[in-house]
């Protein structure tokens, strides 16, 4: 039977932040995904190696994210190779498309999860844990943030990369916090709309270096 890795730990101690009367204060935390998804297609044994950017945007004071937007890229074996990217985005019209994201903290320590409960276009979660630390991330005060998480990455449906594909398999995952890119959307008040495709004039988004690689977006189911 399918199921989540954290869901009733998450069930049993999380609540959803969402902002509060009046102005709430936001920030980002953008991270860098590493991740192999080892298992089968519909036909065979199958690896994919995946890179990505994973989008956390918080309401100051609330440890699990408000929004999340995750990127995942790579080469679509069964589409000669093609450089191919997919995008997932939690605040969506489409329900299909809707991504999850909670995070807690266990003393010293994070737990981050990210999924998606829908076939379409595939049914994962990611369970990362890392340690945080005090840093500086475009603000006048220091953020508790963690630098790296590392985890399992279950994948029980769906495509990846290619809609013909049905993907079951697992793997690890590694985030690491892009501070650069981090300090930067925050101290120029940038939305999550710059940030994934927008840019500002001498500064992208996270998409159009991807497309002027040649990368194009997966077609969906």
């Amino acid at each position: 039977m399918k199921r989540l890795i954290g869901l009733a730990v998450l069930f049993a101690v999380l609540y959803l932040c969402a902002p509060s009367y009046g102005t709430p204060s936001y920030y980002f935390l953008i991270y860098n995904v590493s991740t192999s998804v080892k298992g089968a297609n519909n036909t065979s044994a199958a690896s994919i190696p995946l890179k990505g950017y994973l989008v956390l945007k918080f309401v100051d004071g609330c440890d699990s994210p408000y929004d999340a937007n995750l990127i995942l890229y790579g080469k679509d074996k069964l589409n000669s190779n093609q450089p191919t990217y997919v995008q997932l985005n939690s605040q969506t019209s489409n329900n299909n498309l809707a991504l999850g994201a909670q995070a807690w903290w266990q003393g010293a320590f994070q737990a981050l999860t990210v999924w998606n409960l829908h076939d379409s276009p595939f049914y994962f979660e990611i369970y990362a844990i890392g340690k945080g630390a005090l840093k500086d991330i475009g603000f006048s005060s220091l953020k508790n943030v963690s630098s790296s998480l590392k985890g399992p990455i279950s994948v029980w449906s769906g495509m990846l990369l290619d809609q013909n594909d049905n993907i079951i398999g697992t793997g690890s995952v590694s985030l690491s916090l892009w501070l650069p890119a981090t300090k930067y959307v925050n101290q120029n008040n940038w939305t999550s709309e710059i940030i994934i495709d927008v840019g500002t004039p001498g500064h992208n988004g996270l998409i159009p270096p991807l497309e002027n690689k040649g990368f194009i977006a997966a077609t969906l189911p």
